[in-house]
């Protein structure tokens, strides 16, 4: 789900009473004759008048009926550009809600009604004011918070590209099939938010803590691990050849070098966290649902699928199961826009995917290095930091906030040594330490 924003606007827009009922009444199924059970005196995100919207998340606190709850409110406004100015992602956020989800849905469902449990692509969007991300989970949908060490099994990851797949195929249907050109209906979609080098970037910033996370806290640490010549020489062309890999990641240019790429709507920050799971009786996810739109942009499908495959799966698992994944998704795409009316087979192949995947793999490899290390850390020393806005900041911007903690955490922990050297490994390339030795040629 997407957080709770702790940036304060300018004179920002007031969720009033009247409006906070209709929202806690909907999200817990109740009438307001039942309001007197609710008590909203905790809240997050509160002002004296009012809730702080923010166009963006809002998080509630609620006593209702069935105990305590947490509601997580999107708020959409006519004056949301005004709201918004001067943030990096909540301009982007509102940019989705209020002027692409429109044409994605309208593309989605056509003239037919919907048909349950097809959410489309923005599963929680309603047509009023006040957005309740907690219908999803009323409907019977939940995070997983502990997929870093209690790993998605397949079917969990395939439904997570899957709904990848639905996303996308809206932004295609869209294009070919009604002629919308997204890039012209909402030119902000062609900017990049996150994966860009101008200055002052908050994704640059972030890439930049991870390469000298990688070079200076890492590398060092786990040299003598490695399959590689142990010399101060070979140190050096590692951690050089590291900076190199994060100064690529540049959409821009990335879409400059492949022109001919297919492009899509990419979610953007496609890991774990943003995906909510629905189980079906036996335990399994029978259906996923992607939000938190904070980094939505106009990319190759393959960005989205890099990042959530090595974010959120292992080596091992990847090793194994990669292949057939990819090609699930790209039969799911095939299938999303070929019932809509569009048949995109000869225009972006399974060998398509394939290529875009094999030469964008870079940038999945250095997305698991700029997340894994944050999340993987001790729960006990994150809690403390995530607390306070200011110290979260600096845990994703500040090398020196977040060095020291890798650090510790690299020392006291084997599973997170582990993890940390395996995905350096990918990262450069080099051969896992577990792996046995290539057997010599025979002379």
């Amino acid at each position: 789900m997407a957080p709770v924003s702790e940036v304060l606007a300018p004179e920002p827009t007031l969720l009033q009473g009247d409006e906070l009922e209709a929202v806690l009444c909907r999200a817990l199924s109740c009438k307001a004759s039942a309001f007197n059970l609710l008590d909203y005196s905790q809240k997050l995100g509160s002002a004296v008048n009012g809730f702080l919207s923010l166009c963006g998340s809002l998080a509630l606190e609620v006593e209702g009926p069935d105990g305590p709850r947490t509601l997580h409110v999107f708020v959409k406004r006519a004056d949301a550009r005004d709201v918004t100015t001067g943030l990096d992602s909540f301009p982007r956020e509102t940019l989705y809600y209020m002027n692409t989800v429109p044409l994605l849905e309208k593309a989605w469902f056509g003239a037919a009604a919907r048909v349950t449990p097809d959410l489309g692509p923005a599963p929680y969007l309603a047509t009023d004011d006040v957005v309740v991300m907690e219908d999803l989970i009323r409907r019977g949908y939940a995070g997983k918070p502990d997929w870093i060490w209690n790993a998605l099994d397949y079917g969990a990851v395939q439904q997570c590209l899957r709904a990848q797949a639905r996303l996308h195929a809206a932004s295609l249907v869209l294009e070919r099939r009604d002629g919308v050109r997204l890039a012209k209906a909402v030119p902000d979609l062609r900017d990049d938010v996150y994966v860009n080098r101008r200055p002052g970037n908050t994704g640059r910033r972030m890439f930049d803590v991870a390469a000298d996370i990688v070079c200076d806290y890492l590398l060092p640490r786990m040299f003598h691990r490695l399959k590689v010549p142990q010399t101060k020489t070979e140190l050096w062309r590692l951690q050089d050849e590291t900076r190199d890999l994060f100064l690529e990641l540049d959409l821009e240019k990335l879409l400059a070098a492949y022109p001919d790429e297919l492009l899509v709507l990419c979610h953007g920050d496609s890991w774990p966290n943003n995906f909510l799971f629905k189980k079906d009786k036996e335990g399994r996810v029978e259906h996923v649902a992607l939000v938190d739109f904070q980094m939505v942009r106009l990319g190759m499908p393959a960005l989205d699928l890099l990042m959530f495959l090595h974010v959120g799966t292992r080596r091992c698992f990847r090793r194994q199961h990669q292949d057939s994944l990819l090609r699930g998704y790209h039969e799911d795409l095939l299938r999303f826009t070929r019932e809509r009316g569009l048949d995109i087979s000869k225009d972006f192949t399974m060998a398509d995917l394939s290529k875009s995947v094999e030469r964008l793999s870079f940038v999945g490899r250095a997305f698991s290095c700029s997340y894994r290390p944050v999340l993987a850390g001790d729960p006990a020393d994150l809690a403390g930091l995530f607390v306070d806005s200011g110290k979260r900041a600096s845990l994703m911007v500040e090398t020196a906030t977040r060095g020291p903690l890798v650090a510790k955490w690299y020392e006291e922990n084997e599973k997170y040594r582990d993890m940390m050297q395996e995905a350096v490994e990918e990262l450069l390339g080099l051969q896992a330490a577990d792996d046995a030795d290539e057997p010599a040629s025979p002379s």
